[in-house]
């Protein structure tokens, strides 16, 4: 039964995250999974209480601050508007890729993990998060985009001198927005 998709989740479920890490010679690579179980489940057999499924993951990328690309600080000084920022203040992290399991949908788990990975990136000193929003489809693209915009993302202009379509970025020392699990409605 372990890994099997749960029913729908609800505010209630108890949330635990696991952190995996992996070195290279370029960068450290982290794995936030996000387990979910429902604290209260009565029409299920008592051996199945404690089940805990995967409800979304992400997937950041921490480069050598010392291999990153010459114009990344350029690019954050345009996309910021900070006409003074200096490249040693300007070290970026890249939020490779982000899952959320459809019964966990709707809540808060995209939260909880963009707050993880603020958390880490400060920890370990990187200044910005950058990713790159998912063009799937035009209605995908334009909500992922008002949804990023709204947790303190920037656009990156296009043309950019590193070629990055549809890219934004994050101050990792942003004012908090509120990024925790949501309390029941």
């Amino acid at each position: 039964l372990q890994g099997q998709p749960l029913p729908r989740l609800t505010r209630n479920a108890d949330v635990e995250i696991r952190v995996e890490e992996v070195d290279s010679r370029e960068h450290r690579e982290v794995r936030i999974i996000v387990l979910a179980s429902e604290k209260k489940r009565k029409r299920w057999p008592i051996s199945r209480l404690n089940l805990a499924s995967e409800a979304a993951w992400a997937v950041l990328r921490f480069p050598d601050p010392r291999r990153q690309h010459p114009q990344m600080g350029h690019l954050v000084r345009q996309s910021m508007g900070l006409r003074n920022l200096t490249s040693e203040h300007a070290k970026v992290a890249v939020w490779v890729s982000q899952f959320v399991e459809p019964h966990a949908r709707g809540l808060g788990f995209d939260q909880l993990l963009l707050s993880k990975m603020l958390d880490m990136c400060h920890t370990r000193g990187y200044d910005y998060l950058f990713f790159v929003v998912d063009d799937r489809g035009p209605d995908l693209h334009a909500a992922l985009r008002s949804h990023y915009l709204s947790q303190g993302c920037v656009d990156i202009p296009e043309p950019n001198p590193l070629s990055i379509r549809r890219g934004m970025l994050r101050p990792v020392r942003a004012p908090s927005t509120g990024l925790s699990m949501p309390g029941p409605p």
